[in-house]
């Protein structure tokens, strides 16, 4: 029974240590908003690669693909700009803006905290 709450604690660890590492990566425990934001442009940038190569929007131009990830990642809204992505690029599509929303609220937190150092 204590090899399983050892076993319990090490798991606890190791998700602390992984936590640790992502906040370090994705904004410097909170301190480098620039870091955020070119996270921000890499996923932008990655999904219109992705959106480009596997061919999930009626327009297959390099330029239209980086108008969908940057639409998608904002989460504004296509409007009458875009035309109705079909097959898995809806999906995508729903998971950049999950993406772009988590990290524009990570940069207001992040610029928030640097500006009031």
């Amino acid at each position: 029974m204590a090899r399983l709450g050892a076993l319990a604690k090490g798991f606890v660890l190791l998700g602390e240590w992984l936590g640790l590492g992502l906040l370090q990566g994705l904004c410097g425990y909170g301190e480098r908003p620039l870091r955020v934001f070119w996270w921000f442009l890499g996923i932008i940038i990655g999904f219109a690669l992705v959106y480009f190569f596997f061919c999930g929007l009626q327009s297959h131009d390099l330029l239209y693909c980086f108008y969908y990830s940057l639409v998608s990642c904002t989460a504004l809204g296509y409007g009458s700009w875009v035309q109705e992505p079909y097959g898995w690029a809806k999906v995508l599509g729903a998971v950049e803006s999950a993406f772009g929303i988590f990290l524009m609220g990570l940069f207001v937190a992040t610029f928030t905290r640097w500006a009031t150092r």
